[in-house]
């Protein structure tokens, strides 16, 4: 699972087009961000741009037996 940035200045996204499942939730304000989530990614150059966890996609992505890919600050997503 990966942690995709969803604003207009993220534009355009990479390889997310080929994820098998898409989850989409409001981070804060009217931001939403969305795990993509791919079965097979071998194939893919890119995927992103990546940006920090929420923690209910945490709960998603182990849900699914995921490894969860972000980029940022969330120190609760370490452990």
């Amino acid at each position: 699972g990966f942690m995709i940035d969803n604003v207009t200045g993220a534009y355009p996204q990479s390889g997310v087009s080929q994820a098998d499942l898409y989850i989409e939730a409001v981070v804060e304000g009217s931001l939403t961000r969305f795990c993509a989530l791919f079965d097979y990614y071998d194939d893919l150059p890119r995927i992103g741009p990546l940006r920090s966890c929420r923690d209910y996609f945490l709960s998603i992505a182990a849900g699914f037996d995921e490894i969860y890919e972000h980029y940022g600050q969330a120190a609760y997503a370490f452990p």
